[in-house]
């Protein structure tokens, strides 16, 4: 293994540098508390707030649901368009999907559209916490991906 030289080691130390007081700050922010709170509020109101969970919630049929509802934007598909959507989600304590919005876009809008919409219409299983089923909110990603039919190098088939 090669040692590093004094120019590797400067740099790498005033990265550190850098680095750690900006550690402190989030640190700091995440301990204080803005305000007392006599109730804690529904899920779509406390952004910030991560919420600790014996079991995550899930899709009744499993994570496949949420790909068997999914409906491949013809424009894209068209187009050859694919990507991944994250969306940020509310799963109420009683299984309902609460808000939904994009956390990081596939930049098409089509397909954000469309992952929202699946995520919607698939049936969930709330998290549980002590045996007690509670709100959370969850990123999930949503693929969209094509199968090309290839024949003596032509394209002969574009499906989702």
């Amino acid at each position: 293994m090669r040692k590093m030289s004094w120019k590797h080691k400067l740099l790498l130390g005033a990265l550190l540098l850098l680095l750690i007081p900006a550690s402190w700050q989030c640190t700091k922010e995440a301990a204080t508390p803005s305000a007392p709170m006599e109730a804690a509020p529904p899920a779509t109101e406390h952004a910030g707030t991560v919420v600790a969970y014996d079991t995550p919630p899930e899709p009744i049929d499993g994570f496949s649901a949420i790909a068997k509802n999914l409906q491949y934007p013809e424009s894209a598909k068209s187009a050859g368009i694919e990507g991944t959507v994250y969306l940020e989600t509310v799963i109420q304590a009683d299984g309902k999907v609460g808000e939904v919005k994009v956390a990081r876009s596939s930049k098409h809008a089509d397909l954000d559209q469309a992952a929202i919409e699946s995520v919607k219409g698939t049936a969930w299983k709330p998290a549980m916490k002590e045996g007690e089923p509670i709100t959370v909110k969850i990123t999930i990603p949503v693929n969209f991906r094509l199968k090309v039919t290839y024949v003596e190098d032509e394209i002969v088939k574009v499906t989702p």
